[in-house]
């Protein structure tokens, strides 16, 4: 199951084992709540890995989609999106996550990803790359998780304006992010007449 709901600041949150544990308001079964806290962590790097699964689903519509789907405004093309899952990674929260795995409770720098989409100009870079890039960084990031002990996720960097901040609290955020734009994706294929079968 995908959940659909955006990471904002103000999502809500269930407290379970002593734990702040995400629970999207339309995931109505909030399926992770009843795990216990090594369970809870192997469902997020599930989650967190799972990108690579619904991304290759997606794969042989995303062309098409991209080509006949022309945003207005704010609204971001299908290279801008998989751009953003890339910013988000890599220049984001993956450097706050080795941050926090090196520092003892490290102050985590403020980072503007609209500087990073600009720089890296998506939409004049070949789909296929922007996809494999994607594909391949997700991978990596998925491997290094893989491998961190419930005491690794555990450790806190604090964060301007939003105080300790754990890695286990960032991935969870990260499962809502890539499932919200999961959506946006989804939305666009449906709206162009290409629907992942």
């Amino acid at each position: 199951m995908v959940d659909k709901a955006p990471m904002s600041s103000t999502l809500p949150m269930q407290q379970h084992t002593d734990e702040m544990i995400y629970c999207h308001p339309n995931d109505l079964t909030c399926e992770h709540l009843h795990l216990g806290p090594e369970e809870q962590i192997e469902y997020f790097k599930r989650r967190y890995s799972a990108l690579l699964i619904h991304l290759d689903r997606l794969r042989p519509v995303l062309a098409s989609a991209d080509a006949l789907y022309h945003p207005e405004g704010a609204e971001l093309s299908v290279k801008e999106i998989l751009g953003h899952l890339i910013d988000t990674d890599r220049e984001i929260w993956w450097p706050r996550i080795r941050s926090i795995l090196d520092t003892n409770i490290p102050i985590l720098p403020d980072i503007n990803i609209d500087d990073h989409a600009i720089r890296a100009r998506w939409r004049s870079i070949p789909l296929e790359d922007v996809f494999y890039q994607l594909m391949r960084i997700r991978w990596d990031f998925a491997m290094n998780l893989a491998q961190l002990p419930r005491s690794a996720l555990e450790r806190q960097g604090n964060l301007s304006g939003v105080g300790p901040l754990s890695i286990l609290q960032i991935l969870q955020m990260l499962v809502a992010h890539d499932a919200h734009y999961l959506e946006k994706l989804n939305d666009i294929a449906n709206l162009t007449g290409r629907i992942p079968a």
